[in-house]
C-alpha cells in the first residue's frame, strides 16, 4: 500500500473571533495597571506607580545595582547578537528629510545614516 508524503500537515488557521478576546482582556489589564488610579496607603496614583514604589522601598540597596546592569546589558546586547550596524533604521533611529534647514538657516543634507550640516567652521557629521 502506497501512502503520500507530499501532504503538507494540517495547521488551523486563526480566526479573528478567536483572538479577540485576547485584545479585549489585555487592553483592559493595561489600561487598568497604567490610567486607573488606586487608592493603597492613603496614597493614589496608578498600579504601576504602586508598584514601582513598593520594589525601590523594598529592595533600595538594590536598585542602583540593577539599573547598572541593565544599563550594561543593554549596552553590550547589540554586539553580542552583531546587530549594532544591521541597517541604518537600527543604527539611526530616525532620518532628517532631505532638502531641510536648520534654525540658522544651514542646509542639512541626509543619505542613509549620515547627516551633514553646513556650518561656517566646516562641514559635521552626525
Amino acid at each position: 500500500m502506497k501512502t503520500d508524503t507530499n501532504m503538507a500537515p494540517s495547521v488551523p488557521t486563526p480566526t479573528p473571533a478567536s483572538g479577540a478576546w485576547k485584545f479585549f482582556v489585555y487592553s483592559a489589564i493595561g489600561i487598568f495597571v497604567f490610567f486607573v488610579p488606586v487608592s493603597i496607603g492613603g496614597t493614589s496614583s496608578i498600579l504601576l506607580d504602586h508598584i514601582v514604589t513598593w520594589i525601590r522601598t523594598q529592595f533600595s540597596a538594590l536598585v542602583p545595582y540593577y539599573a547598572l546592569i541593565v544599563i550594561a546589558l543593554g549596552a553590550v546586547y547589540p554586539f553580542y547578537k552583531k546587530t549594532w550596524n544591521k541597517d541604518a533604521v537600527t543604527t539611526v533611529f530616525f532620518t532628517v528629510e532631505s532638502s531641510r534647514t536648520d534654525h540658522g538657516g544651514h542646509a542639512c543634507v541626509s543619505h542613509r545614516s549620515v547627516v551633514a550640516v553646513s556650518t561656517e567652521y566646516g562641514a559635521v557629521f552626525v
